[in-house]
This record gives C-alpha cells, sequence and structure tokens, in this order.
C-alpha cells in the first residue's frame, strides 16, 4: 500500500478543456514550434534523455532516462511511457522521489512529458512519464483501477511483466505476479508552524483529498505578527523546467506546502506535476519557489523535504494532467492576524498567516491556524475565561464587515472553545447562500485568565408576581460570583400590553450558548469523512432546526445583524412566552382532571435552553417578529462581567385590566 502523499482516490473528477498551452503566448510573443516537443508516436525503446529536477536547494540538475516501452491504451492518464531513471541524482534520492512529479523529461532536446507515476514498495526507479501533448489538453480521467497490456512482455528483477494495473493511491490490491502496480508520484505536503493537535486537525481536513501531511519544524516564511508576503516574483530567479515549485494553501506564521516540478514554462504561463493535487478544477493556491533540502529514503516511496520561498503567481488550474497557474499574479488570500494576552504572564504573543479563499478549505485552514496562535499564547491545555474580539472585513459584507465580542469559560479546554463562535462567524461570511463575498482581512484577539470568572444565578427575587399587561415588573437576581460573596443585580421586565392574560413562566438565564461545546471547533460537513464507530450523531431534529434556521434569513446583512447582536455568554436575562390560547401544551380555563377549576397557564416549565437565534428584544420590552407560527418571547437583559451560569424560574400571572380601566383609559362613569 502507498505510504506517499498524493492519491487519486475519491479526488479524479470528470476533466473540463483546458486552453492549449501551446496556444499561450512565449516570452518573444510567439507560439512554442512543435518541434520542441516530441510526440509519444515518436518515442521509441531503448531511446535515451535526462530528465531535469532540483534536489539541492535551487539548482536544477539531471538525471538520465531509458525508455522501457510504451502503453498506447487510454488509461487513467492517456498514453504512458515506461522509463528506467539512473544517475547519481537518482541515487541520492534513493529512486523517484515525491516531490519529483512534473519532473520535464527530454530526448534529444525535445519536451516528452513530465514524470508522474512510480512503484510502490518495489523498484523506486521505474516510472511512467506523461506525455507532454497529454498534459497540454484535459482528458477524462478514469478513477477506478484500469489493467493495460504493454506492447511486448517486459523482463524485470526475474519476471516476465505483460501490463500495467493502475490503482488510486493507498488502494489495498492483491498484486499479479506478471503486472506492474502503479501509484501516482507522492506529492508531499510539508507543515511548518503547528502543533500536534493542530497538525491532527489539519490531517483531518485534508484526508479527503487523500493528502498526507509531513511535519517541518519551525515557523513559515512571512513576518510575525502582520507582515506581509513579497510581490510575486519580487527576488529569486525564474521558474524554469525543473525548478521546485511549492503550492501553498496557507502561508505565513503556519505553511502548509505541497512540492513538486515545473515541467513546462512559456511566456507567464507554467505547467507542472503531471497530475492533479486536490483536482480542484480552477484553483486558487500559492505558487511558490522552492528550496530542496535533501530527499528521504523510504521502502514505501521516497519524499523530498524543502521549504517555500518567495511568491512568484498563481496555480489557476488543478487537473488529471497536472496543474497550470500563470506568473506574477497573486491569488485571492484573506489575511488573518490572531492576538493573544495572556492576563496571567502578562505576555503577548501574535500569528500572522494567509489563508486561500477557497470554500470548501478556507475554513477548515484557517481554524487549524487559529488553534495553533491560541495553544502557542496559553502554552497550556486546561481550564479559563477568555474575552474575545474579532472583525472580518471584506467586499460584499453590509457596511464593509462586522465585530463580535463575547466571553467564554471552560474547566477543560479554554483554547478550543474560546473558537466556536468565531468559526461560526467565519462559516456564515464564507459559506452564506446569499452572495459571493471577498474577505478582505480577519483579526482575532483573545484575552484569557487562568481565573474563574462565572457567577451562578443563586436567587430571583420579584417585586410582585401579578401585573397587569403595560406594567413592567422589578427583578432583584442574587448571583455569586465563584468563591465570592452574592452581588445583586436589578432587571426590569416589561410586560407589552397585547400581551393575553395568563400564568406565565418567567426563566431567568445566562445568555450562555456553548455552540460547539468543550470540543475543538468541528471540520465543516464536506471534510468531516465517514461517520467513525461510536461518535455521536447530531440528532435529526436538531439537524432539522438548524437547518430551518439557516433557512429562515431573507439576506446576508440580516443573517449578520442577528449574529452580531444576538445575547453573549456575559449577558443576564428574563424571558417568558406570552401564551397564544389554543396552542399545543396549554390548559384552557375549565375544570381540570378530579373537578377543580383551573385557571388559563402555559403548562410545563420553560426548558433551560434557548433557541439558537432567539430574537433580540426591542426598547419597550416587545420581542421584534420572529419565525412565523411562532410567538417570540418577552425578554429583558442586562450586561455582566461575569460567564453566567445556572438558571432560576418562576410563575407570574397576567390579569386583565378592569372593564375601562388601564393605561390611558377614560375614568368609570358611576
Amino acid at each position: 500500500m502507498k505510504r506517499g502523499l498524493f492519491s487519486l482516490r475519491g479526488a479524479l473528477v470528470g476533466a473540463v478543456v483546458l486552453t492549449l498551452l501551446i496556444l499561450w503566448p512565449t516570452e518573444s510573443g510567439e507560439a512554442a514550434p512543435a518541434s520542441a516537443f516530441l510526440p509519444v508516436a515518436q518515442v521509441q525503446k531503448g531511446a535515451r534523455g535526462i530528465g531535469k529536477t532540483v534536489l539541492h536547494g535551487t539548482a536544477v540538475e539531471n538525471f538520465d532516462v531509458e525508455v522501457l516501452g510504451v502503453v498506447t491504451a487510454p488509461g487513467p492518464a492517456g498514453d504512458l511511457i515506461l522509463v528506467r531513471v539512473s544517475g547519481p541524482l537518482i541515487d541520492e534520492a534513493g529512486g523517484i522521489a515525491a516531490g519529483m512529479s512534473g519532473s520535464p523529461v527530454y530526448i534529444d532536446g525535445r519536451l516528452v512529458g513530465a514524470l508522474s507515476f512510480a512503484f510502490d514498495y518495489t523498484d523506486h526507479r521505474i516510472g511512467f512519464v506523461t506525455p507532454i501533448a497529454d498534459m497540454l489538453q484535459v482528458l477524462e480521467l478514469v478513477r477506478q483501477e484500469t489493467y493495460l497490456p504493454l506492447t511486448e512482455p517486459l523482463a524485470l528483477d526475474g519476471r516476465t511483466v505483460t501490463g500495467v494495473s493502475f490503482v488510486a493511491a493507498g488502494e489495498a490490491v492483491t498484486p499479479r505476479p506478471d503486472t506492474l502496480t502503479m501509484v501516482p508520484v507522492a506529492t508531499p505536503v510539508l507543515v511548518s508552524g503547528l502543533n500536534a493537535r493542530a497538525l491532527e486537525r489539519l490531517r483531518r481536513v485534508l484526508a479527503p483529498y487523500n493528502l498526507q501531511v509531513i511535519p517541518l519544524n519551525g515557523g513559515g516564511g512571512l513576518p510575525q505578527g502582520g507582515g506581509k508576503s513579497p510581490d510575486p516574483g519580487a527576488g529569486g530567479e525564474r521558474l524554469q523546467p525543473g525548478s521546485a515549485i511549492g503550492l501553498q494553501l496557507v502561508r505565513g506564521d503556519v505553511e502548509v506546502t505541497a512540492l513538486g516540478t515545473v515541467t513546462y514554462v512559456e511566456g507567464d504561463r507554467f505547467l507542472a506535476f503531471g497530475h492533479p493535487f486536490m483536482s480542484r478544477g480552477a484553483a486558487n493556491f500559492f505558487a511558490t519557489r522552492a528550496y530542496i533540502h535533501l530527499a528521504v529514503p523510504s521502502l514505501g516511496m521516497p519524499f523530498k523535504i524543502g521549504t517555500s520561498l518567495n511568491l512568484v503567481g498563481t496555480v489557476t488550474q488543478d487537473r488529471a494532467k497536472g496543474v497550470a497557474g500563470v506568473l506574477g499574479r497573486r491569488p485571492l488570500a484573506i489575511p488573518v492576524h490572531v492576538r493573544v494576552v495572556d492576563r496571567d504572564r502578562q505576555r503577548q504573543s501574535d500569528l500572522y498567516v494567509e489563508v486561500i479563499q477557497d470554500e470548501q478549505l478556507s475554513l477548515d485552514l484557517l481554524g487549524s491556524a487559529a488553534l495553533q496562535a491560541l495553544d502557542l499564547g496559553f502554552d497550556r491545555i486546561g481550564r479559563g475565561t477568555a474575552r474575545v474580539r474579532f472583525q472580518v472585513e471584506g467586499e460584499g459584507l453590509p457596511q464593509g464587515g462586522f465585530t463580535r465580542e463575547n466571553i467564554f469559560y471552560s474547566d477543560f479546554d479554554i483554547a478550543a472553545l474560546s473558537l466556536g463562535e468565531f468559526m461560526e462567524g467565519l462559516d456564515m461570511v464564507l459559506n452564506n447562500e446569499f452572495q459571493s463575498v471577498r474577505v478582505k482581512n480577519v483579526s482575532l484577539t483573545v484575552e484569557v485568565s487562568e481565573s474563574r470568572n462565572t457567577a451562578r444565578i443563586e436567587k430571583v427575587i420579584p417585586a410582585r408576581k401579578e401585573i397587569h399587561p403595560g406594567e413592567s415588573v422589578e427583578l432583584t437576581v442574587l448571583l455569586r460570583p465563584y468563591r465570592q460573596e452574592p452581588v445583586k443585580q436589578t432587571l426590569r421586565l416589561d410586560v407589552p400590553l397585547s400581551t393575553p392574560p395568563g400564568t406565565v413562566t418567567v426563566t431567568v438565564r445566562g445568555g450562555a450558548d456553548l455552540g460547539y461545546g468543550e470540543e475543538l471547533p468541528p471540520l465543516t460537513p464536506s471534510h468531516q469523512g465517514p461517520e467513525k464507530k461510536g461518535e455521536k450523531k447530531q440528532p435529526e431534529k436538531e439537524k432539522k432546526e438548524e437547518e430551518r434556521t439557516r433557512t429562515s434569513y431573507e439576506s446576508l446583512g440580516k443573517l449578520i445583524d442577528d449574529f452580531v447582536r444576538r445575547e453573549k455568554n456575559s449577558d443576564l436575562i428574563a424571558e417568558f412566552v406570552p401564551l397564544v390560547p389554543g396552542e399545543e401544551g396549554l390548559l384552557e380555563e375549565g375544570v381540570a382532571e378530579g373537578g377543580e377549576k383551573r385557571a388559563l397557564t402555559a403548562g410545563p416549565p420553560l426548558p433551560p435552553a434557548k433557541p439558537e437565534r432567539a430574537p433580540a428584544p426591542t426598547g419597550n420590552g416587545e420581542a421584534e417578529p420572529g419565525v412565523q407560527g411562532e410567538l417570540p418571547p418577552v425578554k429583558a437583559l442586562v450586561s455582566t462581567p461575569y460567564y453566567i451560569e445556572g438558571l432560576e424560574q418562576f410563575d407570574l400571572t397576567i390579569t386583565p385590566w378592569p372593564e375601562n380601566s388601564g393605561p390611558g383609559a377614560r375614568p368609570l362613569k358611576r
């Protein structure tokens, strides 16, 4: 089984026709001559040539190539050329190494194609070259295992080989003695700047693409604390065939980089890899020069270790036959600045990254980087109180952006819990159903202390328990801060004039909405992967409620406004749901069980959980219109300096005004 870092499993998709590279202008403005390429029909068994790649720093070096045969039947990568590679460079690398995919192969000075497939757990000097003609136009790529016969038998390692079987990388197969089992040359994804659990989270993000990460020590290539990456092409040599190239998802104090080799450059266009990276189709990746430190021999497949250098352009296509891009163009990216202030140690740390703007990848990549920033700043995993403030700015956002502040407390993992609402806000923007948003800046500030800054609701004392519509009731709430004496907080609950009479249950609670709970912020649904045994499933009722809530808004502006104004964990709230005659669960006035006469009541007490997005109260105590068919709660709210825990309830009887009385009524006639 393959242990490299690139796979076709679940990633290869139907191809979309790509603009022919042969039509791209050269530096002189002329199309590349046809004589620059050697068609696969002219490739002869026994022909010798050279390949180009980087194994030391940025210097392009040659290795020897011998043609062993040609597979002419259409396989998952089209016609392929079977080759044996050799020379001092190959000896040092231990064979065809991950990161060599895309290495151009020349015969008699003419470009044949790119090294793209290699053996798994056997002779690493045997591989396949994807013809350049096929790389210049994208054809449909078959995912399933495909057996292709060779034009003539091949004697190899004491056995006779008659055919080739192509499988998705990592797929378990039963080898046949007369068949070569080939997998794509792996693309190593090198990660720097992440600790163990942030790295594990990133692995889960990349798992659906069958990309495995190789952790490296050290930070990234951007200045810490808000620096900017250099302009594309600034500094360094120009890319050329055989140059090492980095495809980056994240760059800065955290870097996520896939290494490969440039196959072809014409004008400001380039072609690399010879196989897909993530099969994204139209893509938006950072393209950088890369520095190769060494190649690591491996039984499964050797692989290169390297780091990214300056930004040189954008990868705009990620297709079956390779990746392509434009030099001198900066990709769409999200600048992210995370500042962590440790109040206990009087210490501040900053992390700055740029994350590719991609609806499926940005959120999870950003979550891994933010988790790293908090773990680095806290320098521990455990309890604490955190004050979180984040801002999102971008084109397409109402008023150009929004800000949200809140307080969080956790007994177990304050770093993970602090990210919940932050991730929710970004998810709301990046994956909204209303309009495209170009996020231009994200900033997150977290102030943390190990102390427990919580207060429990101990008792509620209403000034009275009977009231007329249009009146107010004053509530005295006893709050007990952690290991301190109780403090008093006053609330005034206004009962709207239109409130029907009856007995309602008033709930006094905190605004805490745990959201993601005491776990790491979850991956987005597309990256959760198959359900594992023993995992908790989200109840179907909760799924439907979440779907209903998401689709109950008419615009992105209203969705964001509700998110920003909704209750905070430090809010102290008193609320009741007005009675609706005939509503399910209400007891109408009449004879109850046992013959006792009962008044109209609200039935059982309200559950402790609040609606996920409860309507915000207006100044007169009335709530804004809620979901159609539901009567919104009446609320009173006051902010506190504590994370509020617990709840208390009491019954409040709303009695009708006597006839011809009440607010603004005329005097009774005698």
